[in-house]
């Protein structure tokens, strides 16, 4: 039987909701419910977590809220961030069984936060990668996210024996995105005038070789990596999706 995890919250919210969905469903394979009700949540026997600052005589799982969950809109936080021997790096640091809020760190790196501030573009107007928290504190080379989830995991199985959690089964799949397959080669003899022709006008001598030398078939075309990538494939027979 499914175990469903009661969640006392003094409100809820859409952002609430769609990161308990991840946590508790997604990641957990757990269903939950979202009670205001503080009397219903201190006689509940199973599992509970109490997300918020008020004390219950009965010892539940606690995350103090940061109140980011709650907000609307986009807002500028001040985030500091700290490292932790059990949970790698955390931030909204509070004094909860959990030591930060969990679900609203979560939130803030799935969400993408961070990228509807404003931000310093990188030369192809995209959010600079070195802008983010994850760079500036040494954490974008791992799965921060899981492991924080993973820990949740274990303080649930720590405080309610017989939770079933949902198994992950995880396969890879290469995938090849080939925009143009080809240089020079197979384009046709006005497409190929015209590359030469461009070329020329712009002066650009070593192009208007490599060309001809892939045209006349002297030599192997740029984009063509097809034997590498098939050697790769059969070498260490991986599944690729072009």
């Amino acid at each position: 039987m499914q175990t469903t995890v009661l969640i006392y919250s003094e409100k809820s919210s859409p952002r609430l909701k769609y990161i308990l969905n991840i946590l508790m469903k997604d990641y957990l394979g757990l269903d939950y419910s979202i009670t205001q009700n503080p009397v219903l949540f201190e006689q509940h026997n199973s599992v509970k977590i109490n997300y918020s600052s008020q004390k219950f005589v009965k010892e539940s799982i606690k995350i103090i809220p940061s109140g980011l969950l709650f907000e609307y809109g986009v807002k500028d936080h001040h985030i500091e961030v700290h490292n932790h021997e059990l949970y790698k790096r955390i931030f909204f640091k509070n004094s909860g069984q959990i030591p930060f809020d969990i679900l609203s760190a979560a939130f803030w790196l799935l969400s993408r936060y961070e990228e509807y501030l404003p931000f310093k573009q990188d030369k192809y107007n995209r959010f600079d990668v070195k802008s983010s928290l994850a760079f500036q504190y040494d954490f974008i080379q791992f799965p921060l996210v899981n492991e924080w989830f993973a820990q949740m995991k274990k303080v649930l199985t720590q405080n309610y024996s017989g939770i079933e959690f949902k198994e992950h089964n995880f396969s890879f799949l290469s995938t090849i995105d080939i925009d143009n397959a080809y240089k020079f080669k197979f384009k046709g003899i006005m497409r190929s005038l015209g590359g030469f022709l461009k070329s020329a006008s712009k002066f650009n001598f070593t192009e208007i070789i490599e060309r001809t030398k892939v045209v006349m078939n002297k030599t192997v075309d740029p984009f063509d990596s097809y034997t590498f990538l098939l050697d790769i494939q059969k070498k260490y027979g991986i599944n690729v999706m072009y």
